[in-house]
């Protein structure tokens, strides 16, 4: 039987890759977020000066993410409440730093 010579570091491996994904994961959220912020920016800029090729129109912005918020949290609740603590560092200073 032949044991591997990383086999007693595989917990350490194991949390050092799980808080790199983590890290990763959250540039990609600060980027994404950025993004997003950008488009709604141009759409609405463009709505106002008339050249918008999407209509919509938001009667209560506050109303409609808060049904946005209470539905994300509904679906994926129990899904964060289960996240490894090293992951949610992870994505914190991904965010943070990104």
């Amino acid at each position: 039987m032949h044991v591997s010579t990383l086999e007693p570091y595989v917990p350490f491996l194991t949390s050092a890759l799980v808080f790199v994904d983590g890290l990763l994961f959250g540039l990609a959220i600060k980027r994404g977020v950025l993004s997003i912020v950008l488009f709604v920016a141009a759409v609405l800029l463009a709505s106002y000066l008339g050249l918008s090729l999407i209509s919509f129109s938001i009667p209560n912005p506050i109303e409609g993410f808060g049904r946005i918020a209470a539905t994300l949290y509904e679906r994926f609740g129990p899904l964060l409440a289960s996240f490894p603590i090293l992951f949610v560092l992870g994505i914190f200073i991904g965010i943070w730093k990104g």
